[in-house]
């Protein structure tokens, strides 16, 4: 990418990506090296959403030359495809996009329909993602977690600003994942019972045990209990 091009949409459109949110990563690094010419090392994510957070809380003239030069390249980007709460959450934190541009988002995301939710948790500097899906046809959902890397991009700002992280490849955890539905108009649970397991990076070793339940109406109730033994 030059350092003049700001791309265009119809530049983008025969792109194949995974995640439309790498997308936009990527031209938010570009953007931050080209503002921060000193910067000699690739930034992690984290520092990257630092940045931009604060430029509008100390340089806000920075800010708003930074959102007219780039407006091409965030055009360039498929905001429909980016559905994942924490990754609105930090497009408003950034806040670099149009305020209109914001809204569809929030408004898209907040009607659609996801067959999946996901929130995630640090605790101890190790990082988890808990997991609820949908299958596709039915009314059955698997209820899980996952141990995430802390140096995976795909963990938002608000959960690493202010915790640490372990070094540890494995960390033995005791958990056990609940769930509570009417069915038949009485409240049932739903468990794995407590489970100990031995949690690592690799994508083998970083999930847990998968508790599926069929036949389940909203309201749905999850809960995960995670204990950390002594090691």
């Amino acid at each position: 990418m030059a350092a003049g091009d700001c791309g265009t949409a119809s530049q983008h459109e025969s792109l194949f990506t995974f995640s439309e949110y790498h997308v936009l990563q990527t031209i938010l690094c570009w953007i931050f090296l080209q503002v921060n010419t000193e910067a000699r090392l690739m930034p992690p994510h984290s520092t990257i959403i630092a940045y931009f957070i604060s430029l509008h809380k100390m340089i806000v003239y920075l800010e708003k030359e930074i959102r007219q030069k780039y407006l091409g390249l965030f055009q360039a980007v498929r905001l429909h495809g980016i559905t994942e709460t924490r990754q609105i959450e930090e497009l408003q934190q950034i806040d670099l996009l149009p305020r209109d541009w914001l809204l569809y988002l929030v408004t898209h995301n907040y009607y659609a329909e996801p067959w999946y939710h996901s929130e995630m948790i640090s605790h101890c500097g190790f990082y988890f993602e808990l997991k609820a899906i949908q299958e596709k046809k039915g009314s059955s959902y698997g209820f899980f977690m996952q141990r995430i890397n802390p140096a995976d991009s795909s963990i938002p700002f608000r959960i690493t600003e202010h915790n640490a992280f372990s070094l540890r490849h494995e960390r033995t955890v005791k958990y056990e994942i609940q769930v509570q539905a009417m069915i038949d108009e009485k409240w049932q649970v739903f468990s794995t019972g407590y489970i100990c397991q031995k949690f690592g990076v690799t994508k083998k070793s970083s999930h847990s045990e998968v508790l599926l339940v069929a036949g389940l109406t909203m309201p749905v109730y999850v809960t995960f209990a995670l204990l950390f033994p002594v090691s």
